[in-house]
């Protein structure tokens, strides 16, 4: 009766090791995409502040334009 407890306790433990197994490669899985998904939040943001800058820079010119013409 033992050893049947010790390998159905083996067995239980296994399961539970490759379950472990999974859920670490789901978490690493995870992590990457939200660098990923962050690495492209910065670059939207990036290009937002980039257009809104040069928006500014042709709305000034603008504006000296209609000033002095």
């Amino acid at each position: 009766m033992v050893r049947e407890d010790f390998d159905a306790l083996h067995e239980r433990l296994l399961a539970l090791s490759d379950v472990i197994r999974g859920l670490r490669q789901e978490n690493s899985d995870l992590r990457h995409a939200l660098a990923t998904t962050e690495a492209k939040t910065r670059d939207a943001n990036n290009r937002i502040q980039e257009a809104s800058e040069r928006l500014e820079r042709l709305l000034a010119d603008s504006a000296a334009v209609d000033n002095h013409g």
